[in-house]
């Protein structure tokens, strides 16, 4: 769906059209899909802890409560550092190329312009950007000098959650409650019966869609529990590996194939020496996973300071790779995504900084992707 954004610039406002990107629409994807044992795809249900019901796909709804359990509309929440007098458009601030290799990104738009203002083209100008408001593990990397360790890899740190209130600021909890269990569902009922006018009178005569014991009950924890396509529990499912095209159709289904992880293997990742400026990566790519690389020991800090050095005093950023000439994709897990990986270094004084950066995402559109 197409959404406008308005920015706003020294008083003058600029319109775009934005359209979310992601990585199926430029290059297609592949998932997993449970099938029964006649490999029909299956669908999952949510299970309440206590096993009286069993809450299929669109049976639960969410609502915001307050601290006396009243309800409270969407319009009126607010995060707590965003001020309650709203402000049109957002505000355009300039912002640098380590202003965003500093974020991790959750989504990319694609903008289209409408009207551009002259304040916000100059600010663009000057560097393409501009702002609107220890669980770690190993891994193995090679420097630009053919030297290899092991070293500790932790995720970048992330800015908490911001509180959710109400104009009057008081604070709210988002709460689930269950509409209708698994055998009050349209396609429950359905099942039931010949055809849909034999449905309409039992919904007349019996009114069997109304569960007075589960209806606005607080769902609570549940587990994840696979369904076949008649709504039975499912105790042992297999896989199928669906691949499916940029357009969202399906081109192939096979037998799933387990990718391990190379990220602390037998080779280490290798230094390529492909290096970009700090302000081409951060246009080029959508940074989506960043993790920090941590020295153990005196030698692994001499090993990490020096990478981190280079790269400051280059002000730019490395392409590491996997496999013997750094080529392949780098995989955190088994079977995970694979990604390209940025590695960018700073130093102040003894201490450094080192952060690869991750992507499966280059900023461009479908048109300009070959496959």
């Amino acid at each position: 769906m197409e959404r406008t954004l308005e920015v706003c610039c020294n008083g003058s406002t600029s319109r775009f059209t934005a359209q979310r990107l992601n990585r199926a629409s430029l290059y297609g994807s592949k998932r997993r899909v449970p099938v029964d044992a006649e490999g029909r795809p299956c669908q999952t249900a949510a299970l309440t802890r206590d096993g009286r019901f069993l809450l299929p796909k669109g049976s639960t709804a969410t609502l915001y409560l307050d601290t006396d359990g009243d309800v409270v509309e969407r319009a009126e929440l607010r995060t707590a550092d965003e001020p309650l007098v709203e402000e049109q458009g957002q505000q355009a601030q300039s912002a640098q190329a380590e202003d965003v290799l500093d974020c991790t990104v959750r989504q990319v738009f694609g903008l289209a312009p409408i009207a551009i203002s002259e304040s916000l083209e100059a600010l663009l100008g000057n560097t393409g950007i501009c702002r609107l408001q220890d669980m770690s593990r190993w891994i193995r990397i090679r420097d630009g000098r053919g030297r290899d360790a092991r070293v500790r890899m932790a995720p970048a740190r992330r800015t908490p959650r911001p509180q959710v209130r109400t104009v009057g600021g008081r604070v709210v909890e988002s709460v689930r409650f269950i509409k209708t269990p698994m055998p009050k569902t349209y396609d429950s009922l359905r099942a039931r019966c010949a055809d849909d006018a034999e449905l309409a009178e039992l919904l007349v005569e019996a009114d069997p869609k109304t569960d007075l014991e589960a209806a606005g009950r607080r769902a609570g924890p549940t587990d994840r529990v696979l369904l076949d396509p008649d709504g039975r529990v499912l105790y042992a499912a297999s896989e199928v590996e669906v691949v499916y095209g940029r357009d969202g159709r399906e081109l192939d289904r096979r037998s799933p194939t387990d990718t391990p992880a190379n990220v602390d293997g037998d080779l280490p990742l290798v230094w390529t020496g492909h290096k970009l400026s700090r302000s081409e990566s951060a246009r080029r790519f959508a940074f989506t996973r960043n993790v920090q690389l941590r020295h153990v020991d005196g030698l692994t800090y001499d090993f990490l300071f020096a990478m981190a050095r280079e790269l400051h005093e280059a002000d730019a950023l490395v392409l590491i790779g996997a496999g013997p000439q750094g080529r392949a994709p780098i995989l955190l897990e088994r079977n995970g995504l694979p990604y390209r990986g940025f590695l960018e270094g700073r130093v102040d004084g003894d201490r450094y900084l080192l952060v690869l950066h991750l992507t499966h995402l280059e900023l461009t559109s479908a048109a300009e992707v070959s496959l």
